[in-house]
C-alpha cells in the first residue's frame, strides 16, 4: 500500500508537469490546449515528456528499493550477526515493538530519513554491550547495588566500542553510548536535557513504555493507559517532556495515531 502511494505520488508530479507544459503552450498561443496535451507534431517535446515520467518512476523505484534494503539490513544484522558474533541476548519481538513506536514518533516529529534509519538500528542494537556484563548482574535490573550498577553502566561504552568497529553500526555508536541517559542529568554519562541526542530521548520513551506494557519484575504488565500515566511520572526527570507529550498525543488521539501509522512502514 505504501509503495503504491509512492508510485502514485511520483506519477502525479509527472502528470502535473505535463499539464503545466501544455498550459504554457496554450497561453503563449503556440497550440490549442487539446493539441498541446499530446503534441504529436512536436515529437521531440513528446519524447522529453515521456522521458520525464520514466525518470520519475525510476526514482520512485530506487527510493522504495533503498528503503526496503535498509530494513532488511537491520533485520538481518540483529538476529544473525549481532547475536551470533557477540552473544547479546535480546528479543527480536521486543525490538520490533520498539521500532514500531519509535518510527511513529519519528513520523510525528518529522525526522529525516537518515535519522529514521539510525533509529531502526538503535532499536535492534542498543544493548550489544551487555556481552561485557555478567549475566547474573544483568538479571538484577533495578535491584543492583552501587557496585553492580557501576559495572552495568560500563555496557554502554562497550556497546559503543563494538558498534564503532562494525561499518553498518558506526553511525549509531554514540547513540548506543547515550541510550540510558536521563533528561535530568542523572544518567551514566551525566548528559543533561537536550545535550542528550534526540534519537536517544525518543528511544528512552518507547523503551520505558514497552517495559511497562510487558511483563517485568516490578510493575507487571500494565494496560496502555496505565503505562502512559506511569510514563508521565518520569517526564522531566528520566524522559524529555517534549518527546513524552508527543508520544502521549499518539496514544490518546486515535485519529492522529491512525494517520501516522498509515505512513509508517514496518518491514516484518
Amino acid at each position: 500500500m505504501r509503495h503504491g502511494r509512492k508510485f502514485l505520488t511520483y506519477t502525479a508530479i509527472a502528470l502535473a508537469l505535463w499539464l503545466a507544459d501544455s498550459l504554457l503552450l496554450m497561453l503563449t498561443g503556440q497550440l490549442a490546449f487539446a493539441y498541446a496535451l499530446w503534441p504529436a507534431a512536436h515529437l521531440l517535446r513528446l519524447l522529453l515528456r515521456l522521458l520525464l515520467i520514466l525518470l520519475l518512476l525510476l526514482t520512485a523505484a530506487a527510493d522504495i528499493t533503498h528503503a526496503e534494503s535498509e530494513y532488511r539490513r537491520v533485520l538481518l544484522l540483529a538476529p544473525a550477526r549481532r547475536e551470533a558474533l557477540y552473544g547479546a541476548e535480546q528479543s527480536r519481538e521486543r525490538s520490533k515493538r520498539l521500532l514500531y513506536h519509535a518510527l511513529r514518533l519519528a513520523e510525528l516529529m518529522n525526522l529525516t530519513q537518515r535519522q529514521r534509519h539510525e533509529l531502526r538500528m538503535l532499536c535492534y542494537c542498543y544493548d550489544i554491550g551487555v556481552v561485557s556484563v555478567h549475566s547474573s548482574i544483568a538479571r538484577l535490573g533495578a535491584d543492583m547495588d552501587e557496585q553492580q550498577r557501576a559495572l552495568w553502566d560500563k555496557h554502554v561504552d562497550k556497546g559503543a566500542e563494538i558498534a564503532a568497529n562494525i561499518r553498518q553500526l558506526r553511525p549509531i555508536a554514540e547513540y548506543i553510548r547515550c541510550h540510558e541517559e536521563r533528561y535530568d542529568g542523572s544518567g551514566p554519562k551525566g548528559l543533561l536535557g537536550r545535550s542528550i541526542p534526540l534519537l536517544c530521548r525518543i528511544f528512552r520513551v518507547v523503551w520505558m513504555y514497552d517495559y511497562f506494557t510487558h511483563a517485568n519484575p516490578h510493575t507487571g504488565a500494565l494496560d496502555a493507559q496505565a503505562a502512559l500515566a506511569e510514563l508521565g511520572l518520569y517526564s522531566g526527570s528520566i524522559l524529555d517532556p517534549d518527546v513524552y507529550h508527543a508520544f502521549e498525543r499518539l496514544q490518546r488521539d486515535r485519529r492522529l495515531a491512525e494517520r501516522i501509522s498509515e505512513r509508517v512502514y514496518l518491514f516484518r
